[in-house]
């Protein structure tokens, strides 16, 4: 009935968080274990950059929120699991979205260096203190601020965007000035004889 719409909402919502909670949690678990496996693939980065966007625009344009894209190599392909980057990408978009004020922007930007790309989620949101900036990707960390806690959130998404990275052998890093935005950004290598190398670095 009607009257049971705002309930039944608040529960799919709820139950969407939770599904969200727990997933994040095992894939975290299992990178930990070493029980993770990537499925190595060729799929196109850019475009999968573009799907990322895509299921933030509806977000974004309810704050008044632009993407602004700077695709440097827009034929390049990349060896590696598309889902698991897919995650990555997406909670990074997330969190610069969360982030910033409304009216703002989110730019994304991908080029190509030596053996790997980069991919870069700059915001002008309200950027991350010195003191939390070395933080940001451990499990279940929040900046202690009446900012941070209005935009909800367990604290997992950056430590979930870091494992998918790192078990592609790539590398992931945040730059911050308070009150003015934040980048995160990260390196992939381009074939899977990178990856492999990289797997045995961090096994060893």
């Amino acid at each position: 009935e009607e009257e049971h719409h705002e309930q039944l909402d608040t529960i799919i919502s709820s139950g969407a968080k939770l599904k969200e909670i727990i997933e994040s949690l095992s894939n975290v678990e299992n990178f930990q274990s070493g029980a993770a496996s990537i499925r190595m693939m060729k799929f196109s980065l850019p475009n999968l950059i573009k799907q990322s966007i895509d299921a933030f625009q509806e977000k974004a344009k309810a704050r008044k929120i632009s993407f602004h894209t700077d695709i440097k190599h827009p034929n390049l392909l990349l060896e590696g699991d598309a889902e698991k980057i897919g995650i990555a990408l997406g909670n990074l978009i997330k969190n610069a979205v969360s982030f910033t004020s409304e009216g703002g922007h989110v730019f994304i930007v991908m080029e190509q260096i030596p053996g790997y790309a980069k991919v870069a989620i700059i915001d002008d949101g309200i950027g991350i203190a010195a003191k939390d900036l070395p933080h940001v990707f451990e499990r279940f960390y929040q900046a202690e601020s009446h900012l941070t806690r209005q935009h909800g959130g367990m604290g997992l998404g950056l430590s979930v965007a870091k494992v998918m990275i790192e078990l592609h052998g790539g590398k992931i890093w945040a730059e911050s000035i308070p009150g003015k935005g934040s980048q995160f950004a990260f390196l992939l290598p381009l074939d899977r004889d990178q990856v492999n190398a990289a797997e045995r670095v961090f096994q060893n």
